[in-house]
């Protein structure tokens, strides 16, 4: 596994990152190995107890089946008291 993420402040409020993994499965009896890709971007803004964040990724090679893509998209809102 090979993962690399980045993740930058904005402000005191909100912050934003993105991130890569790449995943090796190593396929036995002769077959070819394949690499799964997941990028993903992510954002978070807080206003005093509420937190509003967003998430979106995209996989290649799902779960180590050549061809298979997927994407996940996520909103959500934390209360906190």
């Amino acid at each position: 596994v090979e993962a690399y993420a980045i993740a930058f402040n904005v402000n005191d409020n909100m912050s934003v990152s993105i991130a890569t993994q790449d995943v090796l499965f190593d396929k036995t009896g002769g077959n070819t190995d394949v690499t799964e890709t997941i990028d993903a971007i992510n954002a978070s803004y807080t206003m005093g107890a509420a937190s509003v964040r967003f998430t979106a990724s995209e996989a290649s090679d799902d779960a180590g089946t050549a061809g298979t893509d997927d994407e996940h998209m996520e909103i959500s809102l934390v209360l906190s008291f």
